[in-house]
């Protein structure tokens, strides 16, 4: 009766609060449901304000009191991730826009789907990390429209899409209450949100004096997001959550959800003080190296937007690039490394407006490199070497773009302006803060998440016409999802997808403005690398001895008498790698014993190849004897 009462509360609050709510939530989505265990989740989210871009024109451009109540269906993968899709409705969204005269339009209720990916991991006693990616879509009619404040009529062409893709990653605190069954979580984060709003065709209305038509393709003009939440687990079925994120837009969510999983809570992984006293290390604090080469092909977007003369353009194009990486990300505690990048586009169109109209066209294509260090310590559970291992690791590093513009064929209000071709240079140096998920589906496929957002703290641009303007700063947020194949102990293949955006602020002369600048690059990877040195093929730090020996008899024959006996097998037989065999003859085992073993533990990956060959020649020479 208790726990009826809580629920009714909380539906209670969630309703009052259904006015005034908005954001995606995070941290559910992310509790594991437990292997393909269903939940079902109702949010109601709000977004009280967020800034889209101001392009064409527009010195204000934003979307608000935008209600959104949908249901999420979940199911579990394995014992860290969930799946889900979200089905609902959105209500009442305002778009406000403002250059010479200001632009007000109102939506109706439209139909919002999504799908996404989630998973957690408990790190030490209590402290977990957890991570979620997912898309939203919805699509939405103009119902009313205003011009300067003068309501409009016969609206023609109303339909309004919206796109978000959201990445974040989070840290949380689990407080058991005592002498009771409910578990208090809150968390923080830190998140990258990507919003576009894009009308079909132009949106047209009549007004007493004016037919107005407007069209927009529109992204947000912030992308990362500050996360903070509370989340209540009030038994093994029913929990609630509520949520709000800053900075990218302003807004809270709620919801409340039912999961079957009662029984299910993932494994707890073995703690730093039990661990040691049943573990020994198999590999070194750097166990080698890794070169990788991928390739990368896909889509660039560029755009400018000067301020203080009222100019915006625009630029798209595919565009091809090379990585080349040096370092070890092979799962242990040190990873971090060394990537170069190398990449061009094709030749396109760039298009400048001034105050809504066409000013300028020229020809322009992209060419450049980048360079990024970076060091991290993996946090794992590395009594799962093989199978089902989750890894997460956070990396801290420098990175350098220089990027080069090249442009030509100058048309001007329509008339060819003879000046030839004219380059341009951004250097950009900043500070990458991010992590990298991993997980293992079994010994040979890996999982790999990466996101990271770099910190601008120096960006220059070199032109050839007007020579070199320092800038404010900005920033480089990335993700990039790859599955990875390992094909050998030495040799992975890879295939995947990735999106970075780097945003610049620009800055002035005393005779020129360098315009705050976006250049978004997204497309698919592939790729491959190679290790050699330390212990190539080995994925986790620590072999846990206990847990993988068997202390039951086990039936030998011996050679000398042919005679089956039960013979039980000492634990210092089995660790074949700390000790040569031939030291080992008193053990009780026969040498062909104990090559079943040592292939056994080959195969498994106990054992680095180069130990394998000698214990087995050691092996095969006492038998030859």
């Amino acid at each position: 009766m208790r726990k009826i009462k809580v629920i009714l509360i909380f539906l209670c609050v969630e309703l009052f609060f259904t006015p005034f709510i908005f954001a995606a939530a995070i941290t559910d989505s992310c509790e594991p449901l437990g292997h393909l265990n269903p939940g079902i989740t109702l949010e109601d989210n709000y977004i009280f304000e967020r800034d889209l871009e101001k392009g064409n024109g527009l010195t204000s451009a934003k979307m608000e009191d935008t209600n959104q109540i949908y249901t999420r269906l979940g199911l579990g993968l394995g014992d860290y991730f969930n799946v889900y899709t979200k089905l609902g409705a959105v209500r009442g969204s305002d778009y406000h826009f403002v250059s010479a005269n200001k632009y007000d339009y109102e939506t109706g209720v439209g139909f919002l789907w999504g799908l996404g990916l989630g998973g957690e991991y408990e790190f030490s006693k209590n402290w977990k990390v957890a991570g979620d990616v997912q898309f939203d879509s919805w699509r939405a009619d103009v119902e009313k429209a205003w011009l300067d404040g003068e309501g409009g009529s016969n609206i023609q062409n109303p339909q309004i899409d919206n796109s978000e893709l959201q990445v974040t990653f989070l840290l949380l605190r689990d407080f058991e209450l005592p002498k009771s069954r409910t578990i208090l979580t809150p968390y923080v984060g830190l998140g990258y949100s990507y919003f576009k709003s894009e009308t079909e065709r132009e949106v047209t209305f009549t007004t007493s004096s004016y037919i107005v038509s407007a069209d927009w393709d529109l992204h947000s003009e912030n992308t990362i997001n500050i996360v903070t939440g509370l989340k209540a687990r009030m038994d093994d079925n029913w929990k609630a959550f509520l949520e709000g994120r800053f900075l990218a837009e302003k807004a809270i969510t709620c919801g409340l959800t039912y999961d079957w999983g009662a029984s299910y809570r993932p494994e707890k992984p073995v703690y730093e003080a039990e661990r040691k006293k049943n573990e020994y290390p198999v590999a070194p604090l750097w166990p080698g190296w890794e070169f990788g080469v991928d390739f990368q092909g896909g889509e660039a977007r560029y755009e400018e937007h000067a301020s203080s003369v009222g100019v915006d353009s625009k630029w798209q194009e595919y565009f091809n690039r090379v990585n080349l990486s040096l370092g070890n990300y092979d799962l242990k505690r040190l990873e971090g490394g060394f990537k170069g990048s190398f990449f061009a586009s094709l030749e396109d169109t760039e298009k400048w407006n001034l105050d809504g109209g066409l000013y300028q066209e020229n020809t322009m294509d992209l060419s450049g490199g980048s360079f990024l260090a970076e060091v991290g310590w993996a946090l794992g559970d590395g009594t799962k070497p093989s199978s089902d291992a989750l890894i997460f690791t956070p990396l801290l590093g420098y990175g350098y773009n220089r990027i080069q513009f090249t442009r030509s064929n100058f048309r001007v209000l329509g008339t060819v302006i003879p000046i030839g071709e004219v380059s341009e240079d951004y250097d950009v140096h900043y500070i990458d803060i991010g992590g990298k998920l991993n997980f293992t589906f079994d010994k040979n496929i890996l999982f790999d998440l990466r996101s990271s957002c770099g910190i601008v703290f120096y960006n220059q641009a070199s032109n050839s016409a007007i020579g070199s303007i320092d800038g404010d700063g900005g920033y480089i947020p990335k993700i990039e999802v790859r599955l990875r194949y390992l094909a050998t102990p030495d040799f992975t293949l890879s295939i995947g997808g990735f999106f970075e955006q780097q945003h610049l602020e620009g800055g002035m002369s005393s005779s020129a403005e360098w315009p705050d600048n976006n250049l978004s690059l997204y497309g698919a990877t592939v790729g491959g690398s190679y290790k050699w040195g330390g212990d190539s093929g080995k994925r986790a730090v620590y072999r846990p001895m206990l847990q993988t020996v068997s202390m039951e008899p086990k039936r030998i024959n011996r050679p000398s008498t042919n005679i089956a006996q039960e013979q039980p097998v000492p634990l210092e037989s089995i660790v074949i790698a700390q000790a040569p065999v031939k030291e080992s003859r008193g053990n009780g085992l026969a040498p062909a014993e104990r090559l079943d073993r040592l292939e056994s533990f080959y195969k498994k990956g106990l054992v680095s190849k180069e130990k394998y060959v000698e214990e087995k020649r050691i092996i095969l020479t006492a038998m030859s004897d």
